[in-house]
């Protein structure tokens, strides 16, 4: 399977009980669930709808490929057993927990920024939206790993900038503020697919999960780290612009996923964790 872009709003719909008629079913799992006639319907109407053709027989090779891990499983342990995972996982978990601690956190100190509260709050939110736009076209363009890098180092430099600019004047603090979080939305809506993308399918929902697990832990924790002002008024931006900076460094230990062909199983992660030559992709 060639890693591709889902929108945000994915993650949205598919949460619902009831299946959004747009959506279809993941090749794989009808593929892995014997659902031959259901996949094979799939395939057409993507090819018809992209006018290219695959040929019948990648549908055939991709079932006897993925038929010999039907059986494999893998569970929230699997995360922390094999090196290699351990440390993807504790880098991601991380770039997460940092990621929604500087999101929620410059979200609830609009009224730290000076000038009136009510239009900084109305900003904080719509920098949000060319925010999520811009990872939807980056990702295909740019890749991944670069893209949640640079704009968490960039959030991570405006975040610095911040209590500095608070000597100048509001509307260079303001500013400056909506860049970070501009760009930490950016970087927030990329990780998505990137963390999907690293984990193999028999983990990847275990550790998409645990991943925004620490997320929330990040979401909650960020008010009292803005209550370190009452310590130093600096504070809490310079622990959020160095964090984020050093978050975005170690990212860089990650390969990129782009066009690369997934893992499926816990035996594929380890080569693919450390293999960083692009791979062709396969049809399925």
């Amino acid at each position: 399977m060639r890693a591709s872009v889902a929108p945000p709003i994915h993650f949205t719909i598919t949460s619902q009980p009831h299946r959004c008629r747009f959506i279809e079913e993941s090749l794989r799992w009808l593929l892995l669930h014997q659902r031959t006639d259901t996949a094979r319907l799939v395939v057409q109407k993507a090819t018809r709808l992209n006018r290219v053709c695959v040929p019948e027989s990648c549908l055939t090779q991709a079932q006897r490929r993925l038929s010999s891990h039907r059986d494999d499983k893998a569970n929230f342990l699997d995360l922390m057993r094999l090196k290699c995972v351990r440390l993807l996982s504790f880098n991601l978990f991380l770039a997460w927990f940092i990621n929604s601690a500087i999101y929620y956190g410059i979200s609830l100190n609009t009224s730290g920024l000076g000038g009136s509260f009510y239009f900084n709050f109305l900003l904080v939110g719509l920098v949000e939206i060319p925010g999520f736009l811009l990872a939807m076209v980056l990702l295909e363009k740019c890749g991944r790993n670069k893209l949640i890098v640079t704009f968490m180092i960039v959030g991570g430099v405006a975040c610095f900038l911040v209590p500095y600019m608070l000597k100048v004047n509001t509307i260079a603090t303001v500013s400056i503020a909506m860049v970070g979080k501009f760009c930490i939305s950016t970087s927030f809506a990329a990780i998505y697919i990137y963390t999907g993308e690293l984990y193999p399918s028999v983990l990847r929902n275990t550790g998409l999960g645990a991943s925004v697990m620490f997320a929330r832990i990040g979401g909650v924790i960020a008010p009292f780290i803005m209550m370190t002002s009452s310590i130093l008024d600096a504070l809490p931006y310079i622990f959020f612009g160095v964090v984020a900076v050093v978050s975005a460094l170690l990212l860089l230990l990650l390969p990129e996923t782009k066009g690369r062909i997934l893992p499926d199983t816990m035996s594929d992660i380890e080569e693919f964790l450390l293999k960083t030559k692009r791979q062709p992709a396969s049809p399925v």
